[in-house]
C-alpha cells in the first residue's frame, strides 16, 4: 500500500500504553484511508493498519 506522511502525527492512547502515528494512504481500491501504527519508545512499531480497524486490536 503506498503512503504519505502530509500532516503525519503522533499521540499517547493511554488505553493501550502505547504511541499511536498516524499517516494517509491509498488503499488497493484507490481510497484514502488513515494508517496507525502502534509503538512504546518510537525504537520499532506495529504493522500499519487502517483506523477504522485499529481501534479494535
Amino acid at each position: 500500500m503506498n503512503t504519505r506522511c502530509r500532516a503525519s502525527g503522533a499521540f499517547w492512547d493511554p488505553g493501550r500504553g502505547k504511541y499511536a502515528t498516524i499517516c494517509s494512504a491509498v488503499d488497493d481500491n484507490g481510497h484514502n484511508v488513515i494508517m496507525v501504527n502502534c509503538t512504546t519508545g518510537f525504537l520499532s512499531a506495529s504493522a500499519p493498519k487502517r483506523s477504522s480497524t485499529a481501534a479494535t486490536t
